[in-house]
């Protein structure tokens, strides 16, 4: 009896030693796990901290874990109330993405910005919930659908503009805005867009027309015969179309011969001439271009039959100035 009652106060001493020697730190990881008590999806953050406690201490403190198992159980706990969460999400965001991709029913134009946010919540979406959608094929039909009523609204909208007139600028715009905002494989089935580019062209010109119009006019614009020694005069009338007045106004053209070459003076060696008039030139006001007002012998070159305008350019009383050429210059007579 005595030997057992020994060997019961041995062993307690023994427990008493090991418990002594706990360090301090295994201790703490103990007190860690202990706290974490019921485990919830809010419990993340204990288990995790305690994790680490753990696994930063030594190999001997770990040992000395009274709580490790309890903290292995609550990882296994937490994970799985984690995986059921996401599973529940993901039927969840199932349902919502089914029931949006219902709703669609007949496919209009309004409907782009709705179909458009379906597709994107689609796109986020893990791939469990998107291989989950039963009914994606309707989202893509309606995708589809969508495409082609974009595409054909661009071609009706092209189609209505028309003849060009000043008034197409609106329609023009339209179209072509609408028909920026396609996909680029969109773009290649708008079968009529090389006449939106041809009423832009167009529009461009009669804008271009009008201006001009309001700036000069070019009554004539004629030579003379060559004289005996070749001369040749220029006969030059304009009026000022403008309410500005001109206070000096150039012209310069270029003389061809019978053929439709350009030729040169032969006597200055050059080919364009530049006369100028001097004003003041009020609205409406210029020169007849007749024989009381030309530039005589612009040129000496007995082939000279005609000749063209390149250029004017004008000062106005103002302080002001334009200068016309290229294509401007088809505008300037009529």
């Amino acid at each position: 009896m005595k030997r057992a009652v020994w060997i019961l106060i041995i062993a307690g001493m023994c427990l008493s030693l090991c418990a002594c020697s706990k360090s301090e730190a295994a201790t703490k990881v103990d007190n860690m796990i202990s706290e974490i008590g019921e485990v919830t999806l809010e419990s993340g953050a204990k288990i995790t901290a305690a994790e680490e406690a753990a696994n930063e201490l030594k190999e001997s403190e770990y040992k000395q874990l009274e709580q490790i198992s309890a903290l292995k159980e609550a990882r296994k706990i937490y994970d799985q109330l984690m995986e059921e969460k996401r599973i529940e999400e993901n039927k969840t965001e199932i349902a919502e993405l089914e029931s949006a991709i219902d709703s669609i029913g007949t496919v209009t134009l309004e409907q782009e910005s709705v179909i458009s946010d379906i597709r994107k919540q689609y796109n986020r979406a893990n791939k469990e919930v998107q291989v989950g959608v039963t009914n994606y094929k309707i989202l893509e039909q309606a995708e589809e659908q969508l495409s082609n009523l974009k595409v054909q609204n661009v071609i009706n909208l092209i189609d209505q503009i028309g003849q060009v007139t000043l008034n197409s600028e609106e329609a023009i715009n339209t179209a072509k805005s609408t028909y920026n905002k396609l996909s680029s494989d969109e773009k290649t089935r708008v079968i009529n867009y090389d006449s939106v580019e041809a009423a832009s062209q167009k529009l461009q010109e009669l804008k271009m027309e009008k201006r001009v119009k309001n700036i000069v006019r070019v009554t004539k614009l004629q030579v003379s015969k060559p004289d005996s020694v070749g001369g040749v005069d220029i006969f030059f009338g304009f009026r000022n179309m403008s309410d500005k007045v001109i206070k000096y106004i150039t012209f310069e053209v270029v003389p061809y011969n019978a053929v439709g070459d350009i030729v040169y003076c032969e006597i200055r060696d050059y080919a364009n001439f530049r006369g100028q008039a001097t004003g003041p030139y009020a609205q409406g006001q210029g020169l007849t271009g007749n024989s009381d007002w030309y530039w005589a012998n612009a040129w000496y070159n007995s082939t000279i039959a005609s000749i063209q305008l390149r250029g004017i350019d004008i000062e106005y009383m103002d302080g002001t100035s334009v200068s016309l050429s290229g294509n401007e210059l088809n505008y300037v007579i009529y």
